[in-house]
């Protein structure tokens, strides 16, 4: 894996790189991370949008990249429970130019049902207070970019029963963007209508 990043942030002179992941569950079924076609050299908006966009493509794990270390300037938050990598990952990228990515997936990762990131009954706030620090941060490089974390951010709220109220805050502030960010398919407006939030 090291070898073949390298290789690749060497050739092309780039700030990170990043390879593909796949996945094994407990019961023993084996699941390849489907990516699109991902280009092999792309822009710091172009990887960032990879990051964010529906369905995930280049997901916001810290463990399936290679950095350079001048580049580092923000150490992991250890006082997050969650999403502390992504948070690290989108920090990082607003200093870079070029990324890099590998469609193999050199990465394994074992899911287990235990697992902290499958735990749908934790606490969102603080996942959902970094990835609605995101919003801001990317709206500086581009509406795109803006509309898909804050995408990211609401898809992220449905999924906790607990964030009903975080959820209801934020669109009583935002409605009117959510309405015409393009990013936001039907379905994810029909869902929010059921929950009571429109």
């Amino acid at each position: 894996m090291y070898a073949t990043l390298i290789e690749m942030i060497e050739r092309f002179q780039a700030d990170i790189s990043c390879c593909n992941i796949d996945y094994c569950r407990e019961d023993g079924v084996f699941e390849e991370h489907a990516v699109r076609n991902i280009p092999e050299v792309m822009s710091r908006e172009e990887f960032m949008a990879h990051i964010f966009d529906r369905p995930k493509t280049i997901m916001g794990y810290g463990v399936n990249k290679l950095y350079r270390r001048e580049l580092i300037k923000d150490l992991f938050n250890e006082n997050h429970k969650m999403c502390e990598d992504m948070e690290f990952l989108v920090n990082y990228c607003m200093s870079i130019k070029t990324a890099t990515y590998v469609n193999r997936p050199f990465y394994h990762v074992y899911v287990r049902k235990s697992s902290a990131s499958r735990n749908v009954q934790k606490d969102p706030s603080d996942e959902l207070s970094i990835r609605a620090s995101f919003i801001p941060m990317l709206e500086t490089m581009s509406k795109r970019l803006r509309d898909i974390s804050e995408a990211d951010f609401l898809d992220a709220c449905l999924l906790y029963d607990k964030s009903k109220e975080i959820l209801k805050k934020y669109m009583k502030a935002n409605r009117h963007k959510v309405w015409v960010n393009k990013e936001f398919t039907l379905k994810f407006k029909i869902k929010c209508s059921l929950v009571g939030l429109f």
